[in-house]
């Protein structure tokens, strides 16, 4: 079941169900230095983040391994949102 589900995460990567996301702060965020005050609309091409060499070396390639970590191994898990992030993210993501 593993790798069925790594399949399932490199599938959503390489056709992520929405290419982008975008939201409304709410209240004022530092991101990185920069300061984004509220009520600006921000938004993440998930399809980039899944196709940067940056996030995924060889991105063209269809590699569900690259999703099955070894013990102690560092994994970033917002390199990939294909569901979105926080309490607005799609039903859907409780599924997988």
């Amino acid at each position: 079941m593993p790798y069925l589900k790594a399949v399932l995460r490199e599938t959503m990567r390489v056709y992520p169900t929405a290419a982008q996301l975008s939201r409304i702060l709410d209240k004022d965020v530092i991101i990185r230095g920069y300061r984004i005050p509220a009520k600006t609309v921000i938004g993440a091409n998930v399809w980039l983040m899944g196709q940067d060499p940056a996030n995924f070396p060889d991105p063209l390639e269809f590699r569900p391994e690259r999703w099955i970590r070894e013990e102690n191994e560092q994994f970033y898990g917002f390199k990939s949102l294909p569901f979105g992030y926080g309490p607005r993210m799609c039903i859907g993501k409780t599924a997988s």
